[in-house]
């Protein structure tokens, strides 16, 4: 073949261990690497492996002159060897005849290899290695065959010592008549064992049943060489015969195929001849019929009238044609042109026509051998895909961004950096970038160097990925500009795949984001600021949607935008919760107050106008707080409503003192009004109770007798109550007893192990009561008067706003147990007599008033009994 290495080399490819060729001869060598196995050139790896090539030479001549000469010692030589010492050194080499070969190839010991991998063993067989190939190698043990590989030269007693199922001969080089000791190695092993060869395997097993061989003057090419029956003298033929027959029906089904194809073909005369009137023309030696649905014409029309031809072809085409037939006469080279005709109707058709020129063995023109494909239909839809590409051209150049085309896969270059070579990229890359569409197809490693090197990591990372998935690429990156700018990039690209699915190319789009980068910045900064006010306000802020979603159970909830951390301190839910949790806020309202808040909401979602309500709410861990939220309707520049925008505080501080000071004004008002003491003590602890939740009051009132009676304590249990009726104070009575008793506050903090509750303790455990702060209450004159106590249900302490509660209901407590002590004088003097302090007038009228009404109202019956005694006015008088 005149030309050699056009499909370059792999290592998987060859059938031996090395070249054992001295040199090669060729036309022309190409060092290339077409082949999708290939993994490297020709040329390349005959320099890697130190053989000489020679180039140029007329090979078709040389093997003509072997052919007729026979084979011959040669040699090839640098050009600075002269010509008598390469004859010298040629004619020193040996002749092929008669030299054994097999020694420079076989191995020098036994070697075994086993099945192909994932294969069974189905035979062991032995192989006289004379040169073996790799592929044969393969072969039989990807059938299931343990190989063993012998040396040439191993005697017969020791391949039949392995008890093999077959012997092997190999292929190898040289002439089998000298390699006497491996034929007789085979002679011994005929009838003991199975034995096959191949090439050179096969003529030392001919030569070991007695036939002989010799070496032709050229290599043997089969049928070439008939074989001739010695006993009759006869050629036998039939094989000839065979052949002659199957290519008759091969033309025959050649016919019939051109025949059928979509197109006509024809055979020209190699050269033109001139007509008469010195118009030069090929004459048309075969054209099939199809050229009748091309040109409206018959085969035979146009062989007839040689002239015919070239009057068809559009007279706007003629000159291009003639060029393309000077040029392919003048060089050989195949013929390739499109052009219109004009049919036998007047239409025009468009028609490719390609053609060859067949030469003989000698290189002499034999024919131009051609093909007429009418390709009208497909000229049309070219023009139709031009205008759309005008038209997608035009549109793509308009756009605000650049559009680019690349490869599907990535080629390395030499400095091993991967990059796409770019196909098509539009005007505006140069807005961007700084580089023109040239400078970008023409450098594709360009484009790499501009991503800005903190995000060149991501970039590739994001390439990887899609090239491993074929997913869509998509990712935000800064380029540097030539100016010194950074510009910021979207670009997003999807592969283009062919009806198969194989992957074509990467069309995508480069948008300049720089300026929506800018504001996104400075939109972060701005929430950032906004978020740090945020979450510094002394409140949790929402931000809703700006109208309610109703829930089946008729709850409004209001879609959260943002809400700040905060909230968390308010209500004890964290964001999250509030998030994931539709109308937690309206849920946790208190059950009195969410009619209030539903017709505020209702109202202010109509209207529009800012909303402001108080109400309570139940935190995370169950307590009660007060909160008041206020929040305004953000609109967009239409006036349509965005979002709520509120504060949420909690104001428990502020409407605890609001009731704390109602309260006072309460139990002042019911004091001077000389309401029962029983009442307002009652009244006192409860307002202390409201304030503090956790805490349980009691007021305990000091006898003459020096022990505690109950004055009030409405959340204490009333076993407890009846327990510690008629305490006496001293120390380590508890905490009341020991306050009274010391005059001073006592501050227990754990009931079950301050040693002042002893005695007491059993009373108050099974209560729950673990703590008891107790402070005396003091008359103006500064005697005890009773005792405040405030209890925990855990070990503790009073904090600073419980202990002023505490001061605040001593200082009630005292004044309304004077006064009530004060009435009670007063309305004693007023039912008694001064001197002997017996009831008086006024008293009896009074209490016969009182007995007067009750009998009225139980219709019962009233008797008054007089006493007279004798004398006493006198002495009443008198004393």
């Amino acid at each position: 073949y005149p030309l050699v290495g056009n499909y370059g080399v792999a290592e998987r490819h060859m059938e031996s261990d090395r070249i054992h060729a001295r040199a090669v001869v060729m036309r022309e060598g190409v060092d290339a690497e077409d082949a999708p196995t290939a993994e490297g050139g020709w040329l390349s790896w005959l320099c890697d492996c130190g053989v000489p090539a020679l180039s140029g030479v007329d090979t078709r001549a040389l093997v003509r002159h072997i052919r007729d000469k026979g084979a011959m010692r040669g040699g090839v030589f640098p050009t600075e060897v002269p010509e008598q010492r390469a004859r010298e050194l040629i004619a020193a080499e040996p002749p092929m005849a008669g030299r054994d070969l097999v020694g420079e190839v076989t191995p020098s010991e036994p070697h075994e290899l086993p099945p192909a991998e994932g294969v069974a063993e189905r035979a062991f067989v032995a192989a006289i290695d004379t040169g073996i190939k790799a592929s044969i190698v393969r072969n039989l043990r990807q059938r299931g065959v343990r190989l063993r590989l012998y040396p040439a030269y191993t005697p017969a007693s020791e391949l039949l010592a392995a008890s093999p199922d077959a012997v092997f001969l190999a292929n190898g080089p040289g002439d089998p008549a000298a390699l006497d000791r491996v034929v007789a190695t085979v002679r011994e092993l005929v009838g003991k064992v199975p034995i096959w060869g191949i090439c050179l395997g096969h003529q030392l097993l001919c030569r070991a049943v007695g036939l002989e061989t010799f070496k032709l003057p050229f290599g043997h090419r089969g049928a070439n060489h008939p074989v001739k029956d010695l006993a009759t003298g006869k050629i036998d033929i039939t094989a000839q015969k065979e052949v002659e027959d199957r290519l008759r029906e091969a033309e025959r089904r050649y016919r019939n195929l051109v025949e059928q194809l979509p197109a006509a073909v024809y055979l020209n005369a190699a050269e033109p001849v001139t007509l008469p009137s010195g118009q030069q023309v090929y004459p048309i030696l075969y054209l099939s019929q199809q050229v009748t649905a091309i040109t409206g014409y018959s085969p035979e029309e146009l062989q007839n009238d040689p002239t015919l031809w070239p009057k068809l072809v559009h007279p706007d085409d003629r000159e291009r044609r003639l060029a393309e037939i000077e040029r392919t006469d003048r060089t050989g080279e195949p013929y390739r042109i499109e052009f219109r005709l004009i049919r036998r109707d007047g239409r025009v058709v468009w028609i490719l026509n390609n053609a060859e020129l067949a030469r003989d063995d000698a290189g002499q023109p034999l024919y131009w051998q051609g093909i007429i494909v009418d390709i009208t239909a497909q000229k049309q839809v070219e023009a139709a895909l031009q205008e759309a590409e005008r038209r997608y051209r035009t549109l793509v150049e308009q756009l605000p961004a650049a559009v680019y085309a690349s490869a599907a896969v990535s080629v390395r270059l030499e400095d091993g950096e991967a990059v796409y070579p770019i196909y098509y990229m539009s005007p505006q890359i140069e807005a961007i970038t700084g580089y023109t569409p040239e400078q970008h197809v023409a450098d594709p490693s360009l484009w790499v160097r501009l991503v800005h090197p903190d995000d060149r990591d991501r970039v590739q990372a994001e390439i990887a990925r899609t090239d491993r998935t074929g997913e869509p690429f998509r990712v935000e990156y800064r380029i540097l500009h030539p100016d010194g700018r950074v510009v910021w990039v979207l670009s997003s690209a999807g592969l283009v795949r062919d009806e198969a699915g194989r992957p074509l190319y990467w069309q995508g789009l480069l948008v300049d984001i720089t300026e929506q980068k800018l504001v996104e910045l400075a939109r972060r900064e701005a929430e950032v600021r906004y978020q740090t006010l945020a979450e510094q306000l002394p409140a949790a802020v929402i931000v809703t949607a700006a109208q309610p979603v109703y829930l089946a159970s008729g709850d409004p909830d209001y879609p959260i935008i943002y809400i700040s951390p905060r909230i968390t301190e308010v209500t004890g839910f964290t964001p999250e919760e509030f998030r994931s949790t539709p109308a937690l806020w309206f849920q946790r309202i208190h059950p009195d107050d969410k009619p209030s808040v539903a017709v505020e909401a209702a109202r202010t979602d109509e209207t529009g106008e800012p909303f402001k309500v108080e109400f309570r709410f139940q935190r995370k861990d169950g307590r009660w707080v007060w909160l008041e939220n206020s929040a305004i309707m953000l609109r967009d520049q239409e006036g349509k409503p965005l979002y709520w925008h509120g504060l949420l505080t909690d104001i428990t501080g502020r409407k605890r003192s609001e009731t704390l000071l109602s309260g006072q004004l309460h139990i002042l008002e019911r004091i001077a009004q000389q309401a029962p003491l029983s009442e307002v003590l009652e009244q006192l602890c409860r307002l202390v109770e409201e304030q503090a939740p956790e805490l349980l009051a009691s007021v305990l009132l000091l006898d003459q007798e020096g022990r505690l009676r109950h004055g009030a304590a409405p959340s204490l249990p009333p076993d407890y109550i009846a327990a510690i009726e008629g305490l006496p104070i001293g120390p380590d009575q508890g905490s009341c007893g020991t306050a009274a008793y010391l005059r001073e506050p006592v501050m227990v903090r754990d009931i079950a192990t301050d040693p002042r509750w002893a005695a007491y303790r059993h009373l108050g455990l099974p209560h729950g009561l673990r703590a008891c702060w107790s402070v005396p209450v003091f008359g103006s004159t500064g005697e005890v008067l009773a005792t405040f106590a405030l209890y925990a249900r855990e070990p503790r302490g009073p904090d600073d706003r419980e202990w002023t509660l505490i001061e605040l209901a001593t200082q009630l407590a005292g004044l309304a147990i004077e006064r009530w002590r004060e009435q009670e004088q007063l309305r004693y003097q007023a039912g008694h007599d001064a001197l002997t302090g017996l009831p008086n007038r006024a008293l009896f009228l009074d209490r016969l008033e009182h007995a007067l009404a009750r009998v009225s109202r139980s219709s019962r019956r009233l008797a008054v009994l007089f006493v007279d005694l004798d004398g006493f006015k006198l002495v009443n008088d008198l004393f």
